[in-house]
């Protein structure tokens, strides 16, 4: 299942999130997130969109080994990190042994800006695409610009913002 723009909202008082594309798969949730300004906030971002995709699976009595794995992916058009990496994968571990904890959580940063020889093949036609949209390089590419051009429309904004304003103003009632 593949949601754009997908809310999350659980709770009145609590703040909601809203996806740029959330998948659900049988095993994996993935959460996707364009980053074009640097806030210096992803740490904690990427933590509280992992907490939202947990709470909307685990229901109460649930099981905690019954969690997916979950990915929070920013694609990034900044170094966050300023390392000059292509990507930047985060995952749990205790240093002090340099033990992994498995406690199915990635963060992966793509950083679109670095230096064009570092970008692994399977990225390149992508990042090339982010950071100049009239790189259409690939079949998958072609897909995608497919799929931006579809949602990057004047009315899909307007019917989203509506639709966000009166599920609002329904939750005020």
């Amino acid at each position: 299942e593949v949601m754009v723009q997908a809310s999350l909202d659980f709770v009145k008082d609590m703040r909601g999130v809203r996806f740029d594309a959330y998948i659900k798969s049988k095993d994996i949730w993935i959460d996707i997130e364009m980053q074009t300004t640097n806030e210096k906030n992803l740490e904690r971002r990427s933590r509280y969109y992992q907490t939202m995709m947990d709470s909307d699976y685990l229901e109460k009595g649930g099981k905690f080994n019954d969690l997916k794995n979950t990915y929070v992916v920013f694609i990034c058009t900044f170094d966050y990190f300023g390392l000059d990496e292509p990507e930047y994968v985060v995952e749990s571990y205790i240093p002090k042994n340099n033990l992994h904890f498995d406690d199915g959580t990635s963060k992966i940063l793509l950083n679109t800006k670095c230096s064009p020889d570092k970008v692994p093949e399977k990225l390149r036609a992508f990042y090339a695409y982010i950071n100049d949209p009239t790189k259409v390089g690939s079949k998958l590419i072609e897909g995608i610009d497919e799929r931006v051009k579809e949602y990057n429309t004047k009315e899909w904004r307007e019917k989203f913002v509506t639709l966000e304003y009166m599920i609002a103003e329904a939750a005020v009632k």
